[in-house]
């Protein structure tokens, strides 16, 4: 079937480090925040061949672990790595067919436009609240 297929204790690896991410970033950790998100990216990234079509092994819980990526750079003052991470997101979802995923990753990323977190990662927030929900994935120019 896959690469992970007969390998539970990596996929399990990776559920672990999405809540010791989790942990580190209500810590106030977010540089581990971020690797264990990378490193657990990198394990749900991986695909299977299924009917001759190659596919994510769990898609949902990628673009999950995408959206949590894209928050943790964002703490990072990472506004850009956050923004393409959350737009990684985004494509996952949609080619999953999953409303619900997009919709919260699209409520995601507003939040994340009029959040303090914007102006700590450069992107003032009157420039943000003049783009409004519906700017593009870059800072607005100031």
């Amino acid at each position: 079937r896959g690469q992970l297929e007969g390998n539970g204790d990596l996929l399990e690896a990776a559920r672990a480090d999405l809540v010791l991410a989790n942990i580190a970033s209500r810590m106030g950790l977010p540089e581990e925040a971020v690797q264990r998100l990378e490193t657990a990216r990198n394990v749900l990234a991986q695909t299977a061949t299924i009917t001759g079509t190659k596919v994510f092994v769990d898609p949902h819980e990628l673009g999950e672990c995408l959206v949590l990526l894209g928050d943790a750079l964002l703490d990072n003052l990472q506004w850009d790595k956050a923004m393409e991470h959350y737009e990684q997101a985004e494509k996952v979802f949609s080619a999953a067919d999953d409303e619900g995923g997009v919709l919260r990753l699209r409520l995601r990323r507003g939040m994340a436009f009029v959040s303090p977190r914007a102006a700590g990662a450069g992107c003032p927030a009157e420039n943000v609240a003049a783009a409004g929900l519906d700017a593009p994935n870059k800072c607005p120019p100031g």
